[in-house]
């Protein structure tokens, strides 16, 4: 749910049982019971009984599913179904459709890691909810996204304090002659850089799998080379061939209990981005 919700974040199952089942009980003001008699879960804000979600799960509610909010001021006080995950993963984990954990490390690593699939790029991943199948409803791990950026981000404007450091190692000389001072030489260029703007998510120790698409390289600002002493004043380009990755170096914030999965989110200008051709 959003933000300003009032009901619970955090619950522990209770011994209790409600109509032959366990409840789970929120840290403050919630409480998610059976109802025997409608088939479906229920969860309920103490101090506003008109307030409250439905789950038709039929046998523990534990992992990502869809409930409908009633008289929820998230949601204009309108009847709204929304998914909602219940499950016991850390900040460090991935809180996988069945309710599993895993690391987070482990997200978007190309690896079925979930056991529902819901660990990797394939398109075998499983729905959100047993009685309605509904997969395109909400993205999972096939939402592998990197960079994060506001609104008014402008990829032709070079980021505040930009500091463009380059690396060169030449692979070969193709071609000398010393008569005309003329060398060619084939090279690989590394252009490193900071951008504050973005927000970068759950970066993984393997920077190769911090690589962006080809579709976020064109969204980022990139730094441009012009070769003043080459014949035809080369400059850089960022094409297919072109790799960015990103370089996990800073430190991380732990997203809202408003999102639906757990996620790290890094500061574009504690972690470096690399450019190589």
């Amino acid at each position: 749910m959003c933000s300003l919700s009032k009901h619970d974040t955090k619950f522990t199952m209770d011994g209790d049982l409600v109509d032959t089942r366990h409840t789970f009980r929120g840290f403050t003001d919630s409480l998610i019971f059976w109802n025997m008699s409608g088939h479906l879960w229920h969860l309920e804000f103490y101090h506003d009984k008109t307030m409250y979600a439905l789950n038709p799960e039929w046998e523990f509610p534990l992992g990502t599913y869809l409930w409908t909010v009633y008289n929820e001021p998230c949601y204009g006080n309108k009847p709204t179904t929304v998914p909602l995950s219940l499950n016991s993963c850390n900040e460090t984990e991935f809180n996988c459709n069945n309710g599993f954990c895993i690391e987070l490390d482990k997200r978007c690593n190309g690896q079925p890691d979930c056991l529902d699939k819901t660990g990797t790029h394939g398109d075998g991943f499983t729905l959100i909810h047993r009685v309605k199948t509904n997969c395109g409803l909400i993205p999972d791990e096939q939402d592998c996204e990197i960079i994060r950026m506001g609104d008014t981000y402008l990829t032709e404007v070079a980021p505040p304090e930009a500091y463009v450091t380059m690396d060169t190692d030449i692979l070969s000389v193709m071609e000398l002659n010393e008569n005309s001072q003329f060398v060619k030489l084939q090279m690989d260029i590394r252009l490193t850089w900071k951008d504050s703007r973005l927000k970068l998510i759950n970066l993984h120790k393997d920077e190769n799998l911090n690589t962006l698409t080809k579709e976020d390289k064109l969204r980022i600002w990139k730094p441009r080379l012009l070769f003043f002493n080459s014949e035809d004043k080369m400059t850089t380009i960022a094409d297919d061939e072109t790799v960015i990755t990103i370089m996990k170096n800073g430190s991380y914030q732990i997203a809202g209990m408003d999102k639906l999965w757990n996620e790290h989110i890094y500061k574009g200008s504690e972690n470096p981005i690399e450019m190589a051709r």
